[in-house]
């Protein structure tokens, strides 16, 4: 198997996963090219026959350097040679294809290229409960709350904002985070 990858948008992860009726491929990168050769079927089985066999499954992972937008990643994947159990050439030269965001098999492979951006926030109070005991006492109440912030990048790690977010309410019963 061959396949091309842009080095401007995208990094092999040095991890992949295969079909294990298969030998281990042993990807090879050499720029902006990768080649597994998965020489002999390790096993007789039905997962290697039909219209659709799952060989491999290569990770990458998207630069911070790349460029926003969408992105042509991936092209020119290839499965060179395969042969079933018995030596008989199966496929030779015939093109791949990608999944994608856009549905069904493409002949290149997309990425959306997003900045990091918080996609939520949660918030909590350091007590267990808020209780507003101003109206009994006269005296203002005031407690922690903590904010976590979660990005659109799962390798982002949350993180505690520390500015821009204010508790405030001017209702007695009613508290919000904005």
């Amino acid at each position: 198997i061959k396949m091309a990858f842009d080095t401007s948008v995208v990094a092999y992860a040095d991890d992949y996963a295969y079909n294990t009726a298969f030998l281990d491929p042993g990807p090879v990168v050499e720029g902006g090219a990768i080649t597994a050769l998965a020489s002999d079927l390790a096993v007789a089985s039905a997962t290697t026959s039909g219209a659709e066999v799952y060989m491999i499954t290569f990770t990458f992972a998207v630069l911070d350097s790349a460029a926003l937008g969408v992105r042509e990643a991936f092209s020119q994947l290839e499965v060179v040679e395969l042969r079933n159990t018995g030596a008989n050439l199966i496929a030779a030269d015939t093109a791949g294809v990608f999944y994608d965001r856009r549905g069904g098999a493409q002949l290149t492979g997309q990425v959306d290229v997003e900045a990091v951006a918080v996609v939520g926030a949660f918030a909590y109070a350091a007590d267990p409960e808020l209780v507003n005991t101003a109206p009994l006492t006269g005296s203002a109440v005031a407690t922690q709350v903590r904010v976590i912030e979660h990005y659109n990048r799962a390798a982002s790690s949350s993180a505690e904002a520390t500015s821009s977010y204010a508790c405030a309410s001017d209702a007695a019963d009613v508290l919000s985070v904005n």
